[in-house]
Order: C-alpha cells, then structure tokens, then sequence
C-alpha cells in the first residue's frame, strides 16, 4: 500500500503513548500519513485511514465491534444521509416490465430515486426496488409503480 500511495514509514503511534498506543506499535508500521482512530475505548486495535482506504482488523469479532463504532463517524465526515428502499412484487416479467420502468425511472431521476428490477428465480415474480433519500419520493414512487403493475397484471 505505502508503494502505491508514494508515502514514507513510520511506527505509528508514537510507542511512548499509552498502552494502547503501545500496543499497536508493535503489531504495524504505517504510513506517514495515515490517520489512526481508536473508536472504541475498549479495544486496543485501531482503525487506520490512508487516503481513502480504511483498514479494519480482519477478526469477525473486533471487525463487527469496531464497524458498529466507526460507521457513525465515517458518515458524518462524508456527508451521508440514510438511503430508503421500498419494493414492489409483481408477476410481471423484466421484459415487459422494462418500459414502465424507463419512463418511471425517467420521472424520479432529478429526485436522486434509482428503480431495479430483480428476477425471483425459480418462481415468476420480479421484486422491484426502488431507492433513494427521500421517503417521500420513495414512496410515491413505489405507490405509482404498483398501480402501474397492477395494469399490466
């Protein structure tokens, strides 16, 4: 990774920290630049930034643990916002589907709303999920497709 991103080594943190501190040290070298974030008081393993690669432990355990604590912070510092999906099940196959899907994709597209079409193999159904960050959107969305798939039922 340092050979990729052109950046120099160093122990990081300082080994003269705290004992978390120390502890890390020990396991890694790190990047000049990366940015080292303890998001959990109880683990001595932190989370290590380099640029936009963000480096957890590969334990399920401390992985979950330190995901839960970390995504809060990760979405603040980007600027996300919640996504809302809402499904629509019909009988209606992709193909025939696919024009109602364009012109209502067509429709919600300035409002940030995206459409899918996903078949439900073996059986005969389609799921189709509508996304976005707007409930409202989402939903009005999704209450027009249903009416316009029940048409075509």
């Amino acid at each position: 990774m340092r050979r990729i991103m052109g950046d120099t080594v160093r122990a990081r943190p300082d080994p003269n920290g705290t004992s978390a501190e120390r502890a890390c040290a020990r396991m890694a070298l790190l990047p000049q630049s990366a940015r080292v974030a303890f998001v959990d008081d109880k683990l001595w393993v932190p989370v290590v930034q380099v640029q936009n690669v963000h480096v957890l432990p590969g334990i399920p355990r401390l992985f979950a643990r330190m995901t839960h604590a970390y995504l809060p912070e990760l979405a603040a510092e980007l600027g996300a916002r919640a996504f809302v999906r809402a499904e629509v099940e019909t009988r209606v196959s992709e193909s025939v589907l696919a024009p109602v899907l364009e012109r209502v994709q067509s429709e919600y597209a300035s409002r940030g709303v995206k459409l899918g079409s996903y078949p439900q193999w073996p059986s005969p159904h389609t799921l189709v999920s509508v996304v976005g960050q707007s409930p409202k959107d989402v939903h009005e969305c999704r209450d027009k497709l249903a009416l316009l798939l029940s048409d075509l039922s």
